[in-house]
């Protein structure tokens, strides 16, 4: 049985921050931003971050492939802990058994492409993981040309969608960026060096390296992936490299930006949403070195495609024009909410271990007596006919419908983006939930609403800088 990737899945944020509002809000300082001022760029919501990103482009991987992988890792650079593994918390979002293999991997622009790499090497049933939130200084190109997105990929042995050809690495310390240990901000170089010397260089090496290796012709390439910041260089880099300028993948700078070491992953999962049995696919990384990893799309493929493809997740937008609301969702600026910002909410770790997989996997409990299902579990049955007591059995609600029975918007709780709506929430097999909405427009959020389950920051303890995480409700489709 051949190795390569079984399934995929993206995750894009639903907010679009409008670039012309920053080039109107700091435009006195840096003349040049004026340049830049077109489209959008995607970034979290106040209650988004690396961790709640990956764990939905993996739900979309998963939901593709079936089957729970022997082991999953998760790349970022922009995680919320540095002494917490974002693989074990997304395990347990995820329903993995805790037997999973766990590994977290950064520190580079190249760690989704790496990951990817070493998970193609293997025969194990792998989930690969790749998010970023990324952070630039006010006023800067940077944050313009950034943007906060997730990719998933489920790879091993069997029914591959796309089969890997061959891959080469490349390591060379040229450093275009680099952020110091403990800074949001990063610190970059002189650009026409950049593109230049580094990415002039060494892309086409590595694209030859590699299509030598494999025996493959640079005019059979029908999909180039090479995301970088630098307009128009993806073009010159394949023509270079000779390549069609046909087979030059949209870089999504346009509407999404540059999502760090998930940003070739996001590009690698739009092409697998079009690519055709027979195509080839080349993805090529610059970050201190090189990745090329080359795959063929099999026939398989066309039965995972559609449903919820990055093209949808790109149109699912809703654009902000207030700058002041991005700089306090990225914690540039502090708001004052008053008193009700100064609540306590430290996490109990004791409690959170002990129903931990329990809460995080959204399991219910459900009646051997009556089948009535309840979150949370409980030792008696709320079925006012049944009663029983005694032991029940675990069910989850990801994968269960719902609709909206009641809601209310509270703007004296607080909550990074008031206000704070929450209502009951009717589940298809008959649980009833009080939940916390999300992404939801103010005229989507109505009585009978259908919703999803979508993963998502709870709390922030500000003392301790804790990070919990809980299932909000969202609109139940992507438009």
């Amino acid at each position: 049985m051949e190795n390569g990737i079984l399934s995929w899945g993206a995750y894009i944020p639903r907010l679009r921050l409008d670039r012309q509002a920053v080039v109107e809000a700091n435009g006195w300082a840096n003349g040049a931003l004026a340049g830049r001022a077109k489209g959008t760029r995607s970034f979290c919501n106040w209650d988004e971050d690396s961790v709640t990103m990956g764990v939905e482009a993996a739900r979309a991987a998963l939901a593709r492939a079936g089957g729970k992988p022997e082991r999953i890792v998760f790349a970022s650079n922009t995680v919320p802990f540095d002494d917490r593994p974002a693989s074990v918390i997304a395990a347990a979002a995820l329903l993995l058994p805790p037997a999973v293999r766990s590994t977290d991997v950064g520190r580079s622009q190249r760690a989704g492409t790496s990951a990817l790499i070493d998970a193609l090497s293997s025969t194990q049933l792998s989930l690969l993981i790749a998010a970023d939130q990324r952070h630039a200084s006010p006023g800067t190109t940077q944050e313009l040309a950034y943007g906060d997105a997730a990719a998933s990929f489920c790879v091993g042995t069997g029914d591959v969608v796309a089969r890997c050809l061959g891959s080469t690495s490349r390591a060379e310390d040229f450093v275009d960026h680099f952020r110091a240990a403990g800074e949001t901000a990063e610190l970059h170089w002189e650009e026409r060096w950049v593109r230049d010397e580094g990415i002039g260089k060494l892309v086409p090496a590595a694209i030859k390296s590699v299509l030598q290796q494999t025996g493959v012709e640079a005019a059979a390439i029908n999909h180039f992936i090479f995301p970088t910041t630098f307009a128009k260089l993806s073009e010159q880099i394949a023509a270079k490299a000779g390549i069609d300028k046909g087979a030059v993948r949209d870089d999504l700078a346009a509407n999404v930006g540059e999502s760090g070491c998930a940003h070739a992953l996001l590009m690698l999962a739009a092409a697998l949403d079009v690519a055709k049995p027979g195509e080839k696919i080349l993805m090529v990384t610059f970050a201190n070195g090189c990745d090329a990893i080359l795959l063929e799309a099999t026939p398989q493929i066309t039965k995972l495609q559609g449903g919820n493809t990055v093209a949808k997740l790109v149109a699912n937008s809703a654009v902000e024009k207030r700058y002041q609301k991005f700089l306090s969702f990225t914690g540039e600026i502090n708001i004052d909410f008053g008193l009700r910002f100064e609540a306590e909410v430290k996490t109990a770790l004791t409690s959170q271990y002990r129903r931990g997989r329990e809460f995080a996997g959204f399991q219910a409990g459900k009646c051997p007596k009556c089948g009535t299902v309840q979150f949370p579990r409980a030792g008696v049955c709320v079925n006012p006919d049944c009663e029983h007591i005694g032991e029940q059995s675990l069910v989850t609600l990801l994968d269960v419908p719902g609709k909206i029975v009641s809601f209310t918007s509270d703007w004296l709780s607080f909550k990074g983006a008031p206000p704070f709506c929450f209502g009951l929430v009717q589940f298809d097999n008959g649980a009833r939930v009080l939940m916390e909405f999300s992404d939801f427009p103010p005229e989507q959020l109505v009585v009978g609403a259908a919703i999803r389950p979508v993963y998502r920051r709870k709390e922030v303890d500000k003392g301790r800088h804790y990070h919990s995480y809980f299932w909000k409700a969202a609109p139940a489709e992507v438009n």
